[in-house]
């Protein structure tokens, strides 16, 4: 089981979201802004906290195929999985915490089982460790929801309340920041 400290409260813990509140406004530091650009900088922050927060919250509670009508506490019923590579057999990672080992030896992973194997719940565990152990801002994606016909950008920005004046600065910010892109739903997304 997962540690003591449950996994909303490392993901929401006031000091997480300092932490991730000032990493964005860092960003904004960095650049030359304008007043107007600053105010819609304070907008996208916000946007975003809130959007990661609501995530948080969601992800941090469950349904079962044990119990469909309730929802329980990922932390209480998550059994780490152990990630292996298909080519490598020697190489194997237990995903129990932010799995940085696994980010250092690539920029991309790509989680491949049968459906109900825990997949989705993976890529919320590490969403979820990715905020309460402070490695970089997590984007969980549901590719279900995207129907191809706008920009992955675009269709973030509306996920996060971002206005369309505002579209260029958000871009900038996914393509600048240290963010965690993780897709969920590849196999379930119809052609």
């Amino acid at each position: 089981m997962v540690a003591a400290e449950s996994l909303l409260a490392g993901a929401l813990a006031k000091g997480t979201t300092t932490w991730l509140s000032s990493m964005l406004t860092d960003w904004c530091r960095t650049r030359k802004t304008d007043e107007a650009e600053n105010k819609a900088w304070i907008k996208i922050v916000s946007g975003v906290l809130q959007h990661t927060k609501g995530l948080a919250e969601r992800y941090t509670m469950i349904k079962t195929v044990a119990f469909p009508r309730e929802s329980v506490r990922l932390d209480a019923i998550y059994v780490p999985l152990t990630l292996q590579e298909i080519n490598r057999a020697s190489f194997s990672l237990v995903i129990d915490s932010f799995p940085e080992k696994a980010f250092e030896a690539s920029r991309k992973i790509l989680i491949v089982d049968v459906a109900g194997m825990g997949k989705s719940t993976v890529s919320k565990v590490i969403f979820l460790r990715c905020l309460s152990e402070r490695k970089a801002l997590p984007i969980l994606i549901d590719l279900r929801r995207l129907d191809g016909s706008e920009s992955l950008d675009l269709s973030l920005a509306k996920q996060f309340g971002v206005k369309t004046a505002h579209q260029d600065l958000f871009s900038e910010f996914l393509r600048t920041q240290p963010l965690v892109f993780l897709f969920d739903g590849f196999d379930e997304k119809k052609a």
